[in-house]
């Protein structure tokens, strides 16, 4: 298990690797996809798995909301929203400087939370549109030893992305450190004959509520394990689960990889000023790794 900052997270599996052993790596998978496609290849010819957070779409709200929308409880999902709207982890941890980085940023430390769930349910991305701000550059510690000390932020703090999926649904994500308070839903999925609210995805339980077209009141659907402990750790559970099975890969590798992608193109489509495609940024990409 791979616990340590981003930015070690390739070259540490990279070592487990020649030691002989799968890996489950912490979000993101890697810092760029070309990175982390060069480690599922890597893992791939070494006969390993990798398996990767978030593993919140292994818990029952996340698997009662995929039942209900495969089974069409909402009709044909044709729009989302996403949003991450806080004050800053400077409000709660002694050493926030990490979250602003180059490269993380709302975007990056939280992001994956909202574009793995999303992905899970709606499918892959392939087109993505991006803009960002800081509407509060400089930053005050709030606790620990150093309060009250300042710093600025490298990565932008207030992310909005418009992205389509292969199945055509547009989804908006909102990624932001700079919200004072909110009473915005974590994350909704509009459908053809109703809405679905799920709860946040950076946890393991909450309720996933549904209202169908025409009726007035909104009903709350049905969970599996419930009373069963979930946490941190369904996803190790789940890549031991791929090692016993002799499974050739582990889902939650390839769906981490796809996340990167996806951020990559946001942060593409951010600093351009175009929009970007993933298959052509892919395209591109497996070029240079040939």
């Amino acid at each position: 298990m791979i616990l340590t900052p981003p930015a070690t997270h390739i070259d540490l599996a990279r070592l487990a690797f020649d030691a002989g052993a799968h890996v489950y790596v912490e979000k993101p998978l890697g810092l760029t996809a070309a990175d982390s496609e060069l480690l599922l290849r890597t893992a791939s010819d070494k006969g390993l798995l990798v398996g990767a957070a978030p593993d919140t779409v292994l818990a029952p709200p996340a698997r009662a909301a995929h039942y209900a929308l495969t089974t069409g409880v909402i009709g044909t999902p044709r729009t989302a929203d996403a949003a991450l709207l806080a004050p800053g982890p400077e409000n709660w941890h002694p050493a926030p400087q990490p979250f602003y980085a180059s490269g993380t940023g709302p975007l990056g430390d939280m992001g994956p939370y909202y574009l793995t769930m999303l992905t899970y349910l709606l499918g892959p991305i392939e087109y993505v549109e991006a803009t960002a701000t800081s509407t509060r550059s400089e930053r005050t510690i709030r606790t620990g030893p150093h309060a009250g000390d300042t710093f600025r932020a490298d990565a932008p703090t207030h992310v909005v992305a418009f992205l389509r999926s292969r199945s055509q649904a547009l989804v908006t994500v909102t990624t932001s450190f700079d919200i004072a308070a909110t009473a915005r839903p974590h994350l909704e999925i509009y459908g053809t004959d109703g809405s679905l609210v799920l709860p946040d995805p950076n946890f393991h339980d909450g309720s996933v509520r549904y209202r169908c077209r025409g009726e007035q009141n909104w009903q709350e659907l049905p969970q599996d394990d419930v009373d069963v402990s979930t946490g941190r750790g369904l996803g190790v559970l789940d890549l031991v689960d791929s090692i016993r099975s002799g499974a050739s890969d582990c889902r939650s590798g390839h769906r981490a990889h796809h996340v990167v992608e996806i951020i990559e193109a946001i942060e593409f489509a951010r600093l351009s000023g175009h929009p970007a495609e993933l298959r052509l940024l892919r395209e591109e990409r497996c070029a240079g790794l040939r």
